[in-house]
Formats: structure tokens, C-alpha cells, sequence
């Protein structure tokens, strides 16, 4: 195999990776959520918040390439996608889901000027900053074990 497929490859792995995690981190947070009774219930708005930050850290990491510069992506360097990608997860399911108490749910029936729109988009910009800044600054590991 070449230098180029290898790093095609340890760039899909860093994608799957990210993703998998944001998208456990995610079940963890349902999950929890549902054992205190208070789920996340279907809301277009809701998805927004959810799915917005996980893209934009996955086209982040896919057109910086800090991929290139990790140490041993598929070994100890993987966490240093996981773990934030999990945190955000977990923190932006839980962050939606309490935003359901207190705004009404956004369905593709209401009108564009209606006011329960604007708390979601805040809602998704905020997770988005918080996520791509977790994904940025989340710190390095070392490349050796001890």
C-alpha cells in the first residue's frame, strides 16, 4: 500500500471514529435521560441541535487534516477524538432535551417568523461552538505508553 492510502485509510478511521463516539455519547445521554423521565421526543429542531456540531467537527477534521499531525491515530492518538466527541455528545443531547422543557418542540408546521425557532438555533450554534472547540483544544497525548 501506498503513504497516500494509508492516510485515506487513518483519515476514514479518524471519521468513524469521531462520529461513533458523538453518536454513543448521544445513546449514553437518551438513555439517562429516559431513566429520569424526561426523553428527548421528536422535534426538527431538536435533530438540528444534534446533528449540526457532529457534521462540522467531521468536515473540520476532514479539510485541516490534524489527522496528519496526531500520534498513532488508531492507537492512544484515537482518543484524542473519541473523548471530546463523546463529552459533546453527552452534554448536547442533555442540553436539548432540557431546552424541550422549556420551549415548545419546532415541527416543519409552524411559520418562519414564529419566535420558538430562535432558542433552537441558538441552541445549535452554542453546541456547535462548544463541540468544534472541544474537538480543537482537547489536549494531545503523548506518543509513547509510560
Amino acid at each position: 500500500m501506498s503513504e497516500n492510502t494509508l492516510a485515506i485509510v487513518e483519515l476514514g478511521f479518524q471519521l468513524i471514529l469521531m462520529t461513533s463516539a458523538y453518536a454513543i455519547g448521544v445513546g449514553i445521554a437518551f438513555l439517562l435521560l429516559k431513566l429520569v423521565n424526561m426523553p428527548f421526543s421528536h422535534n426538527y429542531a431538536g435533530y438540528l441541535v444534534l446533528v449540526l456540531p457532529v457534521v462540522t467537527c467531521v468536515l473540520a477534521e476532514y479539510f485541516t487534516e490534524l489527522w496528519m499531525g496526531t500520534p498513532g491515530s488508531m492507537g492512544l492518538g484515537g482518543l484524542n477524538v473519541v473523548l471530546p466527541m463523546l463529552l459533546s455528545g453527552i452534554v448536547i443531547m442533555f442540553a436539548a432535551s432540557t431546552m424541550q422543557q422549556f420551549v415548545e418542540p419546532y415541527t416543519h408546521h409552524f411559520a418562519r417568523g414564529d419566535a420558538t425557532l430562535t432558542p433552537w438555533l441558538v441552541l445549535a450554534l452554542t453546541a456547535n461552538v462548544f463541540s468544534v472547540a472541544l474537538w480543537r483544544y482537547w489536549p494531545e497525548p503523548t506518543a509513547k505508553l509510560w
